[in-house]
């Protein structure tokens, strides 16, 4: 995998060596949805189910990060500050501490810049991937289509977040060996 600029990058937690790595997009994965560009916190609504993964994962050693595409920013309808502070009150909500990711990437292009960095482009995860010392255990979990493309195009393994086995799965794949 190649190392490709990406829009924005911001570390917050020192990450686990060897451990593998799970990588969730935002909104509609994470979050609900909403107005299609949530950066408001009133707007925040995490998804059902997603604390009680958390739960879960805090429990296994594991990296955890985050690639969104926030195109908000490229139209200017919030800043890189707005999102931060979403993503904080996020972190907030799903766990009730900041920094809980290790990694947090986003593209904040607009479709038609034709940027390398915006899903289904694999910009973003090739970055983790290298930031994360090629860790040979990957996935991503997506609601899109763009997600799933994102996956398959940087050798991630895929999980849908409308998976009604989710959490179960995710943990089968956590205890593999592949």
């Amino acid at each position: 995998m190649t190392s490709t600029n990406i829009s924005y990058a911001r570390s917050f937690a020192p990450h686990l060596m060897g451990a593998p790595l799970i990588v969730f997009d935002r909104d509609g994965t994470l979050t609900e949805n909403g107005s299609g560009h949530p950066h408001q916190i009133s707007e925040l609504v995490v998804r059902p189910g997603i604390k009680e993964l958390f739960l879960l994962l805090r429990q296994k050693n594991v990296n955890l990060a985050i690639a969104t595409n926030q195109s908000g920013v490229g139209r200017h309808i919030y800043d890189a500050f707005t999102f931060e502070q979403f993503n904080s009150a996020l972190t907030r909500e799903i766990l009730g501490k900041l920094n809980y990711f290790q990694l947090i990437t986003a593209c904040f292009h607009v479709p038609e810049d034709k940027c390398k960095c915006r899903k289904p482009e694999p910009a973003q995860l090739e970055y983790m991937y290298n930031y994360f010392k090629y860790p040979s255990k990957r996935i991503f979990i997506g609601d899109s289509s763009t997600d799933r493309q994102a996956a398959e195009r940087a050798d991630f393994e895929w999980l849908s977040v409308f998976d009604a086995n989710l959490v179960s799965t995710l943990s089968f794949w956590l205890e593999s060996d592949t």
